[in-house]
């Protein structure tokens, strides 16, 4: 399992991926996610990412700034 916290101006947000069809996203202080990136290749039948927190953090800051253009990370920590 990877895991992703980022400290930014909107707070804290968790990232928890298991190596399959999502990467489950939680905010605040709650460890129980309410959005889901989805990383996964349907057609060719597996993730488009390893399972590391770098390339989890790749994918939650890319997906972060598409849905908030002015989202600011302050900090970063990668967890395995």
């Amino acid at each position: 399992m990877s895991v992703v916290i980022l400290i930014t101006n909107g707070g804290r947000v968790q990232a928890s991926y298991l190596g399959r069809e999502h990467i489950e996203v939680a905010w605040g202080q709650s460890d129980t996610p309410s959005d889901v990136i989805n990383v996964f290749d349907y057609k060719a039948g597996k993730p488009t990412i390893p399972n590391t927190p770098k390339a989890v953090e790749r994918v939650l800051v890319r997906w972060l700034r598409e849905m908030s253009p002015g989202i600011v990370v302050y900090e970063t920590r990668l967890l395995a």
